[in-house]
């Protein structure tokens, strides 16, 4: 097996652009040897038979007020020389999109097409890698070039570990918890998004807010799906907004390397209300944090976030619940599903529920165990 070179062009080009998620240090909390890293001007000396040369390159964050097809603009940083090398054969290039691309999956696949295309890079030798997980499905199978990376997933490890020097397991809920519990569910939100209104209000109108360790802030509304906004009336809801547990804080409810182990252990399930409901399929630390913390989930999302969690060697809740829900596309019809769901769990009974956790328990340490023990070698 030849040796995998990285080459570091976000560090080598940094100019105070921030880039999201860049690669290298998610790779190196996986794994990755600093030896095998190397500059833009040493490819030269590396370029061996032995060696496999991957000019890696993260998406610069574009301005807030972007098209969201600016997360491809990075494209035009990689220096001819390379993009020569690559069609060559001599190298491979990998572009991580280290945020939500915003696209319609196959206007995206139109508009890294159209960029290859421009900046003459052979497609054969570049691999676009993005977390929008639509990627994965059959039908996307001829676009070999784009590739679903769990991005979110990869740095929420490194929040966990490399940001604040916690060692890993140390902050993390270690047992599931078998014995009775405080509230039947956790579920935290922080910024206003329809989705987010739907399932507070279907909790607090079913009179379920006290059974569940529930946040809801008044963070101004971003991003929604229009088709939900009459999904209900969320009157009486909306007058009691917010909803605070801890803090409103931007910095420390952002703070993902924190857990706060009673929401995990002292709750029998996390209702995770993603990122996006709709259009923007991607998985976000918000689902993994259940993940590691031994937590059972429903998640309301994209349709498909279930199955690409199971493409990435996780376990989802079939035992115990019906996940017939995250197969439904219509959107108004899988939030319907959904929100029936957590109403019935919500009204179960301890006996109910610590059955439901043992019966479990073995998927639930697989889980975590799959997320601590991926190498980098899962991701490239």
């Amino acid at each position: 097996m030849n040796n995998l070179i990285l080459v570091n062009h976000d560090e080598y080009y940094f100019d105070g652009n921030v880039r999201f998620n860049e690669i290298i240090p998610l790779l190196r909390t996986y794994g990755f040897l600093d030896k095998y890293i190397i500059t833009p001007d040493e490819v030269n000396e590396y370029l061996h038979p032995d060696n496999d040369i991957l000019y890696t390159v993260t998406a610069r964050i574009p301005p807030l007020e972007s098209e969201a097809i600016e997360w491809l603009d990075s494209l035009n940083e990689i220096p001819a020389d390379i993009i020569e090398k690559a069609n060559n054969g001599n190298l491979k290039i990998a572009y991580f999109v280290g945020e939500i691309i915003a696209l319609e999956p196959m206007k995206l696949v139109t508009q890294i097409t159209k960029r290859l295309k421009d900046l003459g890079i052979n497609k054969k030798y570049i691999t676009i890698y993005t977390p929008n997980f639509d990627f994965e499905q059959e039908i996307y199978a001829p676009y070999k070039y784009i590739q679903y990376i769990p991005i979110f997933e990869m740095s929420y490890k490194r929040y966990l570990t490399d940001y604040y020097g916690i060692p890993t397991f140390d902050n993390v809920v270690k047992e599931v918890n078998l014995n009775p519990r405080s509230k039947q569910y956790t579920c935290l939100n922080h910024i206003q998004k329809i989705h987010r209104k739907i399932v507070g209000a279907t909790l607090y109108n079913n009179g379920l807010i006290d059974k569940g360790y529930f946040s809801y802030h008044d963070t101004p509304t971003m991003f929604g799906a229009p088709e939900l906004e009459n999904f209900m009336d969320t009157t009486e809801f909306d007058k009691n907004i917010p909803f605070i547990l801890d803090t409103t804080d931007e910095e420390e409810v952002n703070a993902h390397w924190k857990v706060e182990k009673h929401f995990f252990n002292d709750a029998y399930w996390n209702y995770v209300t993603e990122s996006f409901v709709a259009d923007h399929a991607v998985i976000t630390e918000k689902t993994f944090k259940p993940i590691v913390n031994m937590q059972p989930f429903l998640i309301v999302a994209a349709p498909g976030a279930l199955a690409a969690l199971r493409r990435s060697g996780y376990r989802t809740f079939k035992l115990a619940i019906s996940e017939q829900y995250d197969q439904i596309q219509n959107n108004v019809d899988r939030m319907k599903a959904v929100t029936d769901l957590m109403v019935d769990l919500a009204n179960r009974n301890d006996e109910q529920h610590i059955k439901m956790q043992e019966r479990l328990k073995p998927l639930l340490e697989h889980n975590q165990k799959v997320f601590f023990s991926k190498t980098w070698r899962e991701f490239i």
